[in-house]
């Protein structure tokens, strides 16, 4: 019985020959091919694994992928993000929230860059846009600035809730989002 390597080896000893002695005095590719295609032919005869099959499947490689390739990744790709969309639609509550805290804070130190400025703080009548334009309404402030560039409105599209004094704080002022529900009540971001 002869091993695999040696059946290699006397394989390409075979070609080897037959490619030196059919090259002479003859057309260079000639040659080349008959020797290509015996080695197939002795190739496709045994039971393991060949060159012939390894050129077979070479050749199928090359058409390209089917539809139901293409369809099948594209399946998987839209599934992946929808899960993906899904395990994350919470985290955009946490990010309007985050945002509102971040809001209420910037518009509080422009309130109380406003008390310094004036010594009081704008009413509830005023409001926020005093720190945009000056009021029209008393306590004119004494020496106004432009401190914001517009007031912001929450993520929820919704106007911040200003009130000086404050319901809620009577000593200070209350600034807080009404949320997604959009109505004063238990959902008050920032009260």
């Amino acid at each position: 019985m002869i091993k695999l390597s040696e059946k290699k080896q006397h394989l390409g000893n075979r070609l080897l020959s037959k490619f030196a002695a059919g090259n002479e005095g003859q057309d260079a590719l000639a040659p080349r091919t008959a020797v290509y295609k015996e080695a197939l032919e002795d190739a496709s005869t045994r039971a393991t694994p060949s060159f012939a099959s390894a050129v077979e499947f070479s050749k199928k490689s090359n058409a390209g992928y089917t539809l139901f390739e293409i369809m099948l990744v594209l399946g998987i790709i839209s599934v992946l993000i929808g899960s993906a969309i899904y395990m994350l639609a919470g985290n955009i509550d946490v990010a309007k929230e985050q945002r509102v805290k971040s809001d209420i804070q910037a518009i509080s130190m422009q309130l109380r860059t406003y008390e310094m400025l004036n010594y009081r703080k704008p009413t509830t009548e005023q409001g926020l846009e005093a720190l945009v334009q000056p009021p029209n309404t008393d306590p004119k402030p004494q020496s106004w600035k432009k401190l914001m560039e517009a007031v912001p409105l929450d993520p929820w599209g919704n106007p911040y809730v200003y009130r000086n004094p404050g319901k809620y704080h009577p000593d200070s002022f209350d600034l807080f989002s009404l949320g997604p529900q959009g109505k004063e009540g238990e959902g008050n971001i920032g009260r």
